[in-house]
């Protein structure tokens, strides 16, 4: 049982061998610009969308975020939703979740999509700095765009999700 154990777990091996980071992200930056025409002609027309806005304060494109505000009128400020993008700690951006999050603020949230530095340039304290720091953002700037700085959720995928659990 153990020999026909083995031999299931080498299958996904051999079909998807491990490629190297920088092949991922050479292929990444040349199908990039389809994916994100790809995702952005699904968003929605029924939110505003505030993109690029400087967290971080030094003019560093990776610390950038986007705000998506729902259209729908409210008598008081809507439910934050801060997203931080997967990508294993090395990749990913903000725009391949775009679609995702004006989905979320179609239902009420205004949210945020916050991009963030990524290794190998930066290390996990300068990650979680740029978290903090998005997080400040939202506190001081979001009741502008109708969000409650009272009711912030946080979530993510992958790295993400782990960046907004730390």
């Amino acid at each position: 049982m153990a020999s026909a154990y083995r031999g299931t777990m080498m299958l996904p091996r051999l079909l998807a061998p491990r490629l190297p980071v920088w092949l991922w992200r050479a292929a990444m930056s040349a199908i990039g610009p389809l994916e994100r025409r790809r995702f952005e002609r699904g968003a929605s027309r029924d939110v505003v969308v505030e993109t690029d806005i400087d967290y971080g304060g030094r003019g560093c494109v990776e610390q950038r975020l986007d705000v998506i505000v729902p259209l729908i009128s409210a008598d008081r400020p809507a439910p934050v939703y801060v997203y931080f993008h997967g990508g294993g700690w090395t990749s990913g951006s903000k725009r391949t979740v775009g679609s995702y999050c004006a989905a979320q603020a179609e239902a009420g949230l205004v949210v945020v999509n916050v991009e963030y530095r990524k290794a190998p340039k930066a290390t996990m304290s300068e990650m979680l700095r740029d978290g903090t720091a998005a997080l400040a953002w939202v506190v001081d700037h979001i009741a502008e765009f109708n969000g409650d700085p009272h009711r912030v959720v946080l979530g993510g995928d992958s790295a993400g999700g782990q960046l907004a659990g730390l």
